[in-house]
């Protein structure tokens, strides 16, 4: 950042998706041009169905953050045909500016679209949410919670972004209350597959990359 999103205006072409993210990673030149596509919602998407045995479509899905990394997961689960979509961020700007930026594709699919600060109390996580932490909160042991404990319970399953640590505050706070979590590392993967696939027109064995990974994560515990 913010490359990804300055690209979009110095590219001659970029995919549908990318566009309504608003933000390219990975560049195809192709004979008129690069072309932009994101591969983040696809990583998301395998990431969560390989760690949770969960999937997007028709689930309670809750994001925290407003950034880019939860833009690219709120497009990906409109698409996926999530049941709801709740947006929670601490910034009530940041929020407004993301719920207006997806609406349009909630309303054209008859989403029910929710936005909410943590502390609000009008905010509460339905049963089999399928919560993803977008935001950088965790980064860093000594970082708070990005949305109180209190809304957390045993049926929440949590996709937390972030791969280094392994395992995040949010992460363990989600568990002790009886949930499942999994950390952001295949998601990292899975969209550097899709970036892969795209460059060489063909299907990529995402083994190898995980193997690496994880071999590198291990380096540096």
């Amino acid at each position: 950042m913010p490359h990804k999103e300055i690209a979009l205006d110095l590219i001659e072409s970029v995919d549908p998706n990318a566009l309504e993210i608003g933000a390219v990673n990975t560049l195809k030149r192709e004979s008129a041009g690069y072309r932009g596509f994101n591969t983040d919602g696809y990583g998301l998407a395998k990431g969560i169905e390989e760690d949770l045995s969960a999937s997007l479509t028709r689930s309670e899905v809750a994001i925290l953050g407003a950034g880019g990394a939860a833009r690219a997961a709120a497009v990906q689960a409109l698409h996926s045909g999530c049941q709801s979509l709740r947006i929670v961020n601490r910034s009530a700007e940041r929020l407004e500016n993301l719920l207006n930026s997806i609406r349009p594709i909630a309303h054209k699919r008859g989403i029910p679209l929710y936005g909410f600060s943590p502390q609000d109390p009008k905010l509460k996580l339905l049963a089999n949410t399928l919560l993803i932490n977008a935001t950088s909160l965790g980064l860093n042991s000594s970082d708070p919670l990005p949305i109180p404990k209190e809304r957390l319970s045993q049926t929440t399953a949590l996709y937390d972004m972030i791969y280094n640590p392994r395992t995040t505050k949010l992460m363990k706070t989600v568990s002790e209350r009886g949930g499942h979590s999994t950390n952001g590392l295949s998601m990292l993967v899975y969209q550097g597959v899709r970036a892969l696939e795209i460059w060489s027109d063909r299907e990529i064995d995402r083994r190898a990359m995980m193997e690496a990974a994880n071999s590198a994560l291990a380096k540096k515990a």
